[in-house]
């Protein structure tokens, strides 16, 4: 059984090509997904996006930054379609609804972004879209937007760029266990770390596959209320590997859970 992630995946700023005057954006995210819930393509509005530049268009809040938040199995696609907002259209969650005949025109695209038909069939008034597939071998950078075009009569139009976590970001993170680890890639493993040394100035993660006959000693990243670091693995971890973590400090100080060390099976992402 494969092992779930948590991911969330943010948009930060679209860019066109062209340039509008003072034209408002309706962002349609459709979401397709392989999860134990989830079992059809599901829709997210975004309201009302202000341009503060000419062709620059940023999200309104912290929640409209989200196009998607869950648990994985196997893989995502992510279908981004983007409209202007026409006179009489509501731009905000409140009175959106109030006025059905045309609003709801936004809704009902997941059926048609996932059909693979969009390119043929874009509405005249839309703007641009993209589709996005992304699987456990896809490699994303963590924590850093990354470009992706959009398209518009599949010529390309503009750009979005998305920024990809393995834990919600925000000041109230919050994790479960003193140590959590998320595949980010068949080679890549990110380590997040809020035990006993998280007030500490500089803290150290030693880990081993082979039973600490090889035990390297890793600088970890401040993150939030806790510490991040990202294991390099070898190429040829067997699916039966242990991971096995300990930490330190500055001062010389441990956290090995009272000398069991943390354990971990099945944590490749295959």
């Amino acid at each position: 059984m494969p092992l779930k992630k948590y991911v969330e995946i943010e948009w930060k700023e679209i860019r066109f090509t062209k340039t509008f005057s003072q034209q408002e954006l309706i962002l349609n995210a459709a979401v397709d997904y392989s999860s134990p819930t989830n079992t059809s393509p599901s829709e997210k509005i975004l309201f009302g996006l202000a341009p503060p530049e000419a062709n620059i268009f940023y999200p309104k809040s912290d929640l409209d930054k989200i196009l998607f938040t869950g648990y994985l199995e196997d893989s995502l696609s992510l279908g981004v379609s983007l409209f202007p907002l026409e006179q009489g259209q509501k731009s905000d969650r409140k009175t959106f609804f109030s006025n059905p005949e045309i609003n709801f025109s936004f809704f009902g695209f997941a059926p048609i972004v996932f059909s693979g038909l969009l390119p043929f069939i874009e509405q005249e008034n839309m703007l641009a879209h993209t589709l996005l597939c992304f699987k456990h071998n896809t490699e994303i950078p963590l924590h850093q937007p990354k470009s992706y075009l959009l398209y518009l009569a599949d010529k390309p139009v503009g750009e979005i760029y998305l920024s990809f976590y393995i834990r919600p970001q925000g000041e109230d993170i919050f994790f479960y266990n003193d140590v959590a680890i998320f595949p980010l890639s068949e080679q890549e493993i990110v380590v997040y770390y809020m035990g006993d040394l998280s007030a500490s100035e500089q803290v150290y993660i030693l880990w081993t596959l082979d039973d600490w006959k090889s035990n390297p000693l890793i600088k970890m990243k401040r993150y939030q209320l806790g510490w991040t670091a990202v294991l390099e693995l070898p190429s040829s971890v067997p699916l039966s590997a242990e991971l096995i973590l300990a930490f330190t400090d500055s001062k010389h100080q441990w956290d090995n859970k009272d000398g069991n060390n943390w354990l971990f099976r099945n944590f490749l992402w295959r």
